[in-house]
């Protein structure tokens, strides 16, 4: 292997891929995936669990928990809950955001539907943008989504709680915010 390719780090398996024809990577993709969204699924609700007992949160949004508004109707709808969790950050607005900076496995994205890999997105974006109209579907600027991936849990998890308690410092700038740090 030259050492060219071996610098690509992170980019080397979309260059393999160019390699391979399309449809066999979609079927490839394809056979497992409901291995993955069951294991992601199962991770998810693992991590709501856990995330209910943090003091450091202040809500979980997850139809899988059944204090959960839509969970009766999720039950008769889905074979499972889905891989999506939401949280809202205790400290609010800047706390989420230093909680979404002290993440080390998750990947920061905007759209979350990857079912491989942990994706979180803030809100304080959207807040800025749509203001009222976020606060109807009760989203915050401390709101934060999380798409659960088929990762080890457990470092999932220990990522989790590590960035919940060095939330508070981070110093890295997410996203601009109001003054009160509240959607407009």
């Amino acid at each position: 292997m030259p050492s060219w390719w071996r610098k690509c780090g992170r980019c080397q398996w979309r260059r393999v891929e160019c390699l391979i024809p399309a449809p066999l990577i979609y079927a490839a993709r394809a056979e497992d995936a409901g291995v993955r969204v069951e294991r992601a699924c199962d991770n998810a609700r693992r991590i709501a669990d856990y995330l209910c007992g943090n003091k450091n949160v202040e809500r979980v949004m997850y139809p899988g928990l059944k204090n959960n508004e839509g969970h009766d109707v999720a039950k008769e709808q889905m074979s499972d809950f889905g891989m999506m969790v939401s949280i809202n950050v205790r400290a609010g607005a800047k706390a989420a955001e230093n909680f979404i900076n002290s993440l080390k496995l998750w990947y920061l994205a905007t759209s979350l539907v990857s079912g491989v890999h942990g994706f979180i997105s803030g809100t304080g974006f959207a807040c800025e943008l749509f203001g009222g109209a976020v606060r109807l579907l009760d989203v915050s600027a401390a709101t934060v989504r999380l798409s659960v991936g088929i990762e080890s849990c457990e470092d999932l998890i220990a990522d989790l709680e590590q960035a919940l308690k060095n939330g508070e410092i981070g110093t890295k700038v997410y996203v601009p915010l109001t003054q009160s740090g509240d959607c407009i």
